[in-house]
């Protein structure tokens, strides 16, 4: 997958949000290992944009986090296996799409984070219990007719 061009992102568009814009900010031109940095600074900040950006920027963005999540420098970073969790939570539940073209490493990604809540140091009390949190994300995913297949 090539890096989103100004056209993925919605240039030229009169009905772009103050959030897409600061997403398209950090993240414009970026290559993943580029990405995979903002990431290991400040995951929670990040995932935000994530959030709200267009789904091409997405779909090849997303890899980025998935990357740095398994990664050796994500050790010990609860927020950001934490952030993971939630924010494919709200793509499932809002923008269900946007996940159906990188399905197959977003659910490796969520059982590599539901095995893996000590090493990232993820107090129960805190964060809950990834293994409940990840299996309710899954069974989510599974209500929804397009990730049947994919799950």
């Amino acid at each position: 997958m090539d890096i989103p061009n100004k056209w993925d992102w919605g240039y030229g568009r009169n009905d772009i949000a103050l959030d897409e814009e600061r997403a398209m900010e950090h993240f414009y031109g970026r290559s993943l290992e580029r990405a995979e940095e903002l990431f290991a600074e400040n995951a929670h900040i990040y995932k935000e944009d994530l959030m709200w950006m267009p789904v091409k920027p997405f779909q090849f963005y997303i890899m980025a986090f998935i990357n740095y999540l398994k990664s050796e420098r994500s050790q010990n970073d609860s927020g950001a296996a934490s952030a993971f969790i939630s924010l494919i939570d709200f793509k499932l539940e809002n923008e269900s799409r946007f996940l159906i073209e990188v399905w197959e490493a977003v659910s490796d990604a969520l059982s590599y984070i539901r095995e893996r809540q000590c090493w990232y140091d993820a107090d129960l009390d805190i964060y809950g219990d990834f293994t409940m949190k990840v299996d309710a994300v899954l069974a989510s995913a599974k209500k929804k007719r397009r990730f049947k297949r994919k799950i």
